[in-house]
């Protein structure tokens, strides 16, 4: 029998209620910024320090983001979320 602490941390994580609020409308805002086709290819990794990080599926896509999207998306961040503040904009693939 699984024990009752790990049921409810999966039925959380499932249901997107284990994340901080914040980090909750920083999804939001970059599915919003970046788009449908984009943000069903990616998603927030993490938001520490000022930095961003958002995980890619792809090399191509890691590479368009990164060369030219990145000021683009990173401004419409800012404007989009003046609380907490998005210094930077990072990628990785996943």
């Amino acid at each position: 029998m699984e024990p009752v602490g790990k049921i409810l941390r999966r039925v959380l994580k499932e249901h997107g209620l284990d994340r901080p609020k914040e980090l909750k409308e920083i999804e939001i805002a970059w599915r919003d910024v970046a788009g449908p086709d984009v943000s069903a290819e990616t998603s927030v990794l993490s938001f520490r320090k000022g930095v961003l990080t958002i995980g890619v599926s792809s090399a191509p896509l890691l590479s368009e983001l990164t060369t030219y999207q990145r000021e683009e998306l990173l401004a419409a961040l800012r404007a989009r979320l003046p609380e907490p503040t998005v210094q930077d904009l990072g990628f990785r693939l996943r």
